[in-house]
């Protein structure tokens, strides 16, 4: 359960982008590059302009992480699909 204290959204608070970091790898393991999340949480940062709750801010950095994330191809979620052509390309 987050905490409801307010933060100051700075990309420079050091503790708050590594709250970010074990918030996204707990919800979503894997899924992002630390890159992409690092830019995300620049980006939430960048729309707040006073203090906000922490439990909210890291709900707008997931769905920036969600909403914007880059597509996967169907090829890499539904390899099953595919297994006729690696098949054929291998004989």
């Amino acid at each position: 359960m987050m905490s409801t204290e307010k933060v100051w959204p700075d990309i420079t608070d050091d503790d708050l982008w590594l709250a970010v970091q074990a918030d996204i790898e707990a919800q979503y393991p894997g899924r992002f590059t630390m890159e992409y999340v690092r830019d995300a949480f620049e980006r939430t940062c960048a729309k707040y302009d006073n203090y906000v709750p922490l439990d909210r801010f890291m709900k707008k950095v997931r769905m920036v992480c969600l909403w914007e994330r880059p597509l996967v191809p169907h090829k890499i979620l539904h390899p099953e699909d595919f297994q006729d052509e690696e098949t054929q390309e291998n004989s």
